[in-house]
């Protein structure tokens, strides 16, 4: 991977004016309750330019007037107390191996550091991320640009996350094949799942099913909280309690996605509990899949990205009034209404994180990585489907990545009949 994150950071110093640093940070360690820490993982930012998953460690990425290039590293010192409870502090040899960066330094030299480049010229300090979502914490950014202007007003500072970002949204061959291994595991989780789902049994115990079958494959960790709705709960999009009964005549909605080597999947599928579709859910779960497979059909290399849901939306508004579930387009989107659908373009990107960053502007280009997602929500007739695969934009097309999970009514009921 050298050689990969090396060209990431001159990408991003390309980003940089002259006399300008690059300072990102990895995270620190949030404290859960007592001595318990939160699993952390590192700046999806920071990650990408390094490869690094330690908290506590700090990149600078230096262009002076000249243009010369500069990389610096700024790792943390264990106490005692953390090298007894956690082990011994990680050499700088540690860092140079998995980033290639040479220049590692503990990060109590990281001021020392800054205003050594201060002294060959430095005016313009630069950012990325947004620092922590809902949250009163103050970013690390935030901080050490306010203790840098205490004595050294006149230093200014820039964003580049939006440039970075749409760096991110272009994957790499090697990237390609950590999101396909991820969608796999995931594949092999949901399997599990058929296999063990019947009335009478748990919306965590089917979460139980997916996670063993996906770790054991070699899953990190959920690429983000997993759903698992029964009946009424699929109508709340982000339902994450899985706590209650499965019951007979019910559909389940699943919305999982395992993490493999930091790269997420993000697959929906929505199955029957008893095995068999009612005539009334195996009708609107096929509107459904043909709302998917119209999108899928406007998306390609040259393709804009914003006009890949026209068509789908259409058909879905067309099926819904039809149906006499709604009046006009208008109220497609209408959450405070009894029916609505979740139907557009492409949805949303895939990588590093689960919704992936950068811009919808534009054209497809090959190796982005999308989930397509519609939506269908009747709560009168308590049938909430979701249909949902991750799709690689390639050289000549499309290939959907998950395209070995079962997804259309014969394959689905045959998994559970086996």
């Amino acid at each position: 991977m050298h050689s990969e994150l090396k060209s990431r950071r001159e990408a991003a110093a390309k980003l940089l004016g002259k006399s300008s640093a690059l300072i990102l940070f990895s995270g620190v360690e949030k404290k859960r309750t007592a001595d318990l820490v939160y699993p952390f993982d590192a700046d999806r930012d920071f990650y990408y330019l390094t490869g690094i998953e330690e908290h506590s460690v700090i990149l600078v990425i230096y262009k002076s007037e000249e243009d010369a290039v500069s990389e610096m590293l700024f790792v943390p010192r264990f106490s005692p107390l953390d090298e007894l409870l956690f082990g011994k502090t990680k050499t700088e040899e540690y860092y140079r191996e998995i980033s290639g960066i040479q220049n590692v330094q503990f990060a109590e030299n990281l001021m020392q550091g800054i205003y050594r480049l201060k002294r060959t010229g430095l005016e313009t300090v630069c950012f990325c991320g947004e620092g922590p979502i809902h949250s009163n914490e103050i970013p690390p950014e935030t901080a050490l640009l306010r203790e840098l202007r205490q004595s050294w007003p006149a230093l200014k500072a820039e964003s580049v996350t939006e440039a970075i970002h749409n760096m991110r949204r272009i994957k790499s061959p090697s990237e390609v094949e950590r999101v396909k291994k991820a969608v796999e595991l995931t594949g092999k989780g949901i399997n599990a799942v058929l296999r063990a789902l019947a009335p009478g049994k748990y919306e965590y115990q089917m979460q139980a099913e997916f996670e063993y079958a996906m770790k054991m494959g070699g899953a990190r960790q959920h690429g983000f909280d997993p759903i698992f709705a029964g009946g009424k709960n699929s109508f709340a999009l982000h339902y994450t309690q899985n706590r209650d009964e499965l019951k007979d005549g019910d559909l389940m909605l699943i919305d999982l996605g395992a993490d493999y080597e930091h790269y997420s999947a993000d697959i929906s599928r929505t199955f029957p509990v008893n095995g068999r579709f009612t005539e009334k859910q195996a009708y609107w779960y096929n509107v459904c899949l043909k709302a998917q497979e119209l999108v899928m059909a406007e998306m390609g290399p040259g393709k804009n990205i914003n006009a890949s849901g026209k068509r789908a939306v259409e058909y879905v508004t067309e099926e819904l009034i039809r149906a006499g579930y709604i009046a006009d387009a208008s109220q497609l989107r209408n959450y405070s209404a009894n029916n609505y659908a979740t139907v557009g373009r492409a949805d949303h990107y895939v990588g590093l994180d689960t919704h992936d960053v950068g811009s919808y502007a534009g054209e497809f280009m090959p190796g982005m990585i999308f989930a397509v997602e519609p939506g269908i929500y009747i709560k009168d007739e308590n049938i909430g489907i979701r249909i949902e695969d991750d799709v690689l934009i390639t050289e000549t097309g499309i290939e959907i990545l998950s395209r070995n999970i079962p997804n259309t009514i014969e394959e689905i009921e045959a998994a559970m009949k086996g």
